[in-house]
């Protein structure tokens, strides 16, 4: 994933992408990750996104896209 530029700046990610990438190097566990990764996520956010519309990505980029509005 490092070599497509997933990496380069953790500012800056393409949730998109690095979901593609992960559910091609692990397959369906994506979900499971990306699901884990929403819970903290979620928990450490300080702003509110309903948890319980969409896929863990759809939650992902409504939640980044709240906190980067506030910024």
């Amino acid at each position: 994933m490092n070599s497509k530029g997933l990496f380069s700046d953790s500012q800056n990610i393409d949730l998109r992408a690095f979901y593609a990438n992960l559910k091609e190097l692990v397959g369906p566990g994506a979900d499971m990750i990306m699901e884990e990764a929403w819970q903290k996520l979620r928990k450490r956010s300080k702003a509110h996104v309903d948890s319980g519309n969409g896929t863990p990505l759809d939650r992902m980029m409504r939640l980044m896209g709240s906190e980067g509005e506030a910024q």
